[in-house]
């Protein structure tokens, strides 16, 4: 009875554990870089997600990257601007 037990709240534990490691969030983060492949600073980038149409703008640091956390699950599109360059979309993601 004891052995059963054991086994019993072991599986509980186990169980418990595995279900708090599933997540309804994700991160959309990348770099910016010119056609030469310098990194751009300062770019705009507004994460839009495709069936909600909630956006998120985030700016490139120095070294052109961005990152946008804590995004719902979803279908995401990525749009760059920058004055002096070419908006550039990316969808899909």
């Amino acid at each position: 009875m004891f052995r059963h037990m054991s086994v019993l709240l072991l599986s509980l534990v186990l169980c418990g554990h595995l279900a708090s490691a599933q997540v309804t969030t994700g991160t959309i983060s990348g770099i910016v870089q010119d056609q030469t492949g310098a990194a751009v600073p300062g770019v705009t980038v507004t994460v839009r997600n495709r069936d909600t149409g909630i956006t998120r703008t985030v700016t490139t640091d120095a070294r052109g990257r961005y990152t946008a956390p804590n995004l719902p699950v979803g279908n995401y599109e990525v749009q760059a601007t920058q004055s002096g360059f070419q908006t550039a979309v990316r969808s899909g993601i």
